[in-house]
Formats: C-alpha cells, structure tokens, sequence
C-alpha cells in the first residue's frame, strides 16, 4: 500500500513538474480547457480583474501565453509601470509566442525604456527575423518618427512587403506614405499584397489622413 501511495505521489510529482517547466504542456493543457470551455479566456480575464498588481506582475511569467496576453493587457489599463521590465525579459523568452507577443505589447505602453529596448532589436537587424518585424510593428503603433526611414527603405526595397503596408498605415500623414502604397499597390507580384496597399490607400483617404500627397491609379 505505501509502495502504490509512493508511486502515485512520485507520478503526481513528475506531472507538475513538467506542467511548470514545459511551455508545450502548458500551452496544451491550456487549449484542452479552452477547447471543452469556450469562454475560458473571458472567465480567466474576469477572474484576472479582481487580482492585485502583484498577483498580474507574477503571471506575466506564465507559460500560457492566453494568460501573459490578458495580464499584460489589465496591467496596462492599471498604468502599472512595473510590468515593462518584466516585459523587456520576455522578449528574449526562448518561446517565440511569449517573445512575439512581449514585443509588441511593449509598443502601447508609451515609456522611454520600452521604446529603447524595441529599438535594440531593431537595430540588430532583420537577422532577427520575426522580431525585428515585431518590433517595427510596435514601433510603428507607438508612431516612433524615428524607424520611417526604415519602413521607407523596405518598401522601395520590396522587402516584406506585406509588411511594411500595415507599417505605412500607422504613419498616414507622413507625404511620402501614399506614393509608396501606390508602388506596392500597381508593382507588388503578390496579388493579396497588392490589394491590402490599395485598401490601405482607400482607408487613409476616407479617413482624412493628413498626408499631402494624393494618389490616383492608371
């Protein structure tokens, strides 16, 4: 009887282990019951609302990124400062999803530091692949006037084209936004590419964006 009750604590043991260590376990775990109950995100967020600060600020280091996510976004609206440094350690998280989405959710917070650490692995390059790319992105949501020559310089260099449509779209009032939606719009070889700039270019017409160029189509 001791042996069975030994084994049992011992399998008990290794389970929660791998549970707290292992990110495809958790995430796992976390898409069964998110499977099984569909508003498990909007339960754990309701449920997150009543935490404290100290209580969010500790899941932020969650291997469940649908936690990072909903923490990080309720720390926000609470202004609390004290997630940026945790934030700025995930984005060398080796898990790409907690890194990507560290990343940029640093851009909506409007702090210096958040900005410095963005502009690091922009200046890294696009070695950095997808981060780089994220990084860009938060930026460009920040609306940091710094990284527009970069954006510009990868769509006359029809680099990631797709991309730098969306990156473009944060800068409306920028004269040279439009001219270079128009290029990837009349000269992008991806049709789906071609299409998101015309509808970027509609979008910030409609719009009134203060951008003084005008474009018209042949």
């Amino acid at each position: 009887m001791k042996k069975r009750l030994l084994i049992i604590a011992f399998g008990v043991a290794v389970v929660t282990y791998l549970t707290i260590t292992s990110y495809p376990i958790q995430m796992g775990w976390w898409m069964f019951k998110d499977f099984v109950n569909p508003k498990l995100t909007e339960q754990t967020e309701s449920a997150f609302r009543k935490k404290s600060s100290a209580y969010l600020l500790r899941k932020l280091k969650s291997k469940v990124y649908a936690q990072v996510d909903i923490a990080e976004f309720i720390l926000r609206e609470r202004k609390e400062n004290r997630a940026i440094p945790i934030l700025i350690e995930l984005t060398k998280s080796k898990n790409k999803t907690i890194r990507s989405g560290a990343i940029q959710s640093l851009g909506f917070w409007q702090d210096e530091k958040a900005i410095d650490a963005l502009n690091q692995i922009v200046r890294i390059g696009q070695s950095q692949g997808s981060d780089y790319l994220n990084a860009l992105y938060a930026l460009s949501q920040a609306h940091h006037d710094p990284i527009y020559p970069e954006i510009l310089n990868m769509a006359k260099n029809g680099s990631h084209t797709s991309w730098v449509v969306e990156l473009l779209e944060h800068f409306p009032e920028k004269p040279e936004t439009l001219p270079a939606l128009k290029k990837i719009a009349e000269q992008d070889p991806e049709s789906y590419v071609r299409d998101k700039a015309r509808k970027a270019i509609e979008k910030i017409q409609a719009s009134g964006g203060k951008s003084s160029a005008s474009v018209t189509f042949r």
